[in-house]
């Protein structure tokens, strides 16, 4: 195969590729979102939106910005080795937080389900749903 560019057919294939498979989770939340609220009901499907939020927010903490860091190191360091020495390094670090952070959602977990089944909350009136 050539070093040319593939062209604009390409560009719209690789385009329409990337557009379908971002538009796919949104459009999968908005189907399952009405058939977990029915069967979870209303306290179940609150906690599962509880959890979803606190497991995107470790994960944001839990990458702690090395991503970035790490794609910059790589275009700005000259040199491959420390290049190669820099990403292994951002790995590294970037696994061992997020198995912190996996263990302390693991751990908060079992602790939220303890709770919520000691305390267990009201159902809704069925003329809510």
């Amino acid at each position: 195969m050539s070093d040319q560019p593939r062209g604009l057919r390409s560009l719209f294939v690789d385009s329409l590729v990337y557009g379908i498979s971002v538009a796919a989770a949104p459009l999968a939340l908005v189907v399952a979102t009405p058939v977990l609220a029915r069967s979870l009901g209303p306290s179940g499907y609150g906690i599962v939106d509880l959890l979803a939020a606190l497991l995107s927010l470790a994960s944001i903490v839990a990458m702690v910005g090395l991503d970035s860091a790490a794609a910059r190191t790589w275009f700005d360091e000259p040199d491959a080795a420390r290049r190669l020495t820099s990403l292994r390094t951002a790995l590294a670090l970037a696994f061992a937080v997020s198995c912190v952070v996996a263990v302390l959602l693991f751990v908060s977990g079992v602790v939220v389900t303890d709770v919520s089944e000691s305390h267990a909350l009201p159902e809704a009136p069925a003329d809510v749903l």
